[in-house]
């Protein structure tokens, strides 16, 4: 576990961040345990099934009980799908229904995998939007230049798109499509914020419309090359606008050298303004390494991020390897913050993890 010292910067940088969300209220007070049993790991491998590997928490409460859409594999038989599992005390999970609630397409363009779930209650129903794929992971396929490292290479993270599916009980979905998708991924750089990858959504409703944050990589001049960064689409009803990137990596924190950026966001309002939390990626290897917090009156502009990461991959004996897909849900004045991590050895263990913060 963190030593003292770490364990009272996290606890000055919650404060901060709340005390700046209850700005109308009183300063919340925020502790947290070194020894909190909610700091273990609270769903490992073969959980609820035999060949389980669980990935990307997002948690929501619908009234009742807790609600968690996962990712899971079956045996690393290469199909990740996505799964609903439900908990009175968002600690103990049980899976609801037995089976996934969204899987892969036969022969479209999600016909590999669909993973990253986000869902949020909008317009009377239940919106699911996640990351798919046609191809299997590959990280090292060569282009029609036969070298790696260009931009003609066809790694499955150029396939990723952003879909959507929509259902009444939040069981049964029927997709609606693609949402956004990269803008030219086997081209040459030209300076799109989406050129490459996008994926890894997080809705929030705000103001009736539908807020849709995502990693996305692209070229930039500011680091001259490419760079991980936060975007954004809103939906009012009836369309999507335009992606606009709202949310570039911290260089005095995480600079371009280490690091190449953000990934897998999370979407919340309190009291009106909007807090991400995310994923900080550091670079060769691509290593999901810290999870941050930075919040935005409007969601959009002047976005202030906390003095240091919020946690780090090296805090937990389960996250060794990499930690990140945080999803934070405010709860009877509680934070209850997930993330997932995996360690390789003895053997890999994909896990989701869970820290309650008491917020006053």
């Amino acid at each position: 576990m963190r030593n003292a010292a770490n364990e009272l910067s996290r606890l000055l940088i919650i404060i901060f961040a709340f005390s700046c969300a209850y700005s109308c209220k009183s300063e919340p007070t925020v502790s947290i345990s070194a020894a909190s049993p909610e700091s273990k790991a609270i769903i490992q491998n073969n959980d609820f099934f035999v060949g389980s590997h669980w990935n990307d928490p997002h948690v929501i409460h619908d009234g009742k009980q807790f609600v968690m859409y996962a990712s899971s594999d079956i045996a690393w038989n290469g199909h990740v799908n996505i799964y609903r599992l439900v908990s009175t005390d968002g600690k103990a999970w049980q899976l609801n229904p037995a089976s996934a609630v969204l899987r892969h397409s036969e022969n479209n363009w999600d016909s590999h995998s669909v993973e990253t779930p986000a869902v949020v209650y909008y317009q009377n129903n239940y919106h699911l939007f996640y990351t798919g794929y046609d191809v299997p992971y590959d990280y090292t396929s060569k282009g029609k230049d036969g070298k790696t490292h260009t931009a003609d290479d066809d790694i499955s993270s150029k396939h990723f798109k952003i879909g959507h599916a929509i259902s009444s009980d939040g069981i049964n979905f029927s997709k609606l499509g693609i949402v956004t998708a990269p803008t030219s991924p086997y081209s040459e750089p030209n300076l799109d914020f989406n050129q490459f990858v996008v994926g890894e959504p997080a809705p929030v409703v705000i103001d009736n419309s539908l807020y849709l944050y995502f990693t996305a990589v692209g070229a930039d001049v500011e680091v001259s090359t490419t760079w991980q960064v936060i975007g954004l689409t809103r939906f009012d009803g009836s369309k999507w606008d335009e992606p606009r990137v709202v949310l570039k990596p911290n260089k005095k924190l995480y600079p371009r050298e280490e690091y190449i950026g953000y990934s897998t966001p999370n979407a919340l309002v309190i009291d009106g303004s909007v807090h991400l939390f995310y994923d900080v990626v550091k670079d060769k290897p691509w290593t999901q390494s810290k999870i941050h917090h930075a919040f935005s009156k409007d969601g959009i502009t002047n976005w202030v991020e906390d003095a240091s990461a919020i946690m780090a991959k090296e805090d937990y004996r389960w996250t060794k390897a990499e930690i990140r897909s945080p999803s934070a849900l405010l709860h009877h004045n509680l934070l209850y913050l997930y993330f997932a991590g995996h360690v390789l050895k003895p053997s890999i263990n994909l896990s989701i993890g869970l820290e309650i913060l008491p917020v006053e």
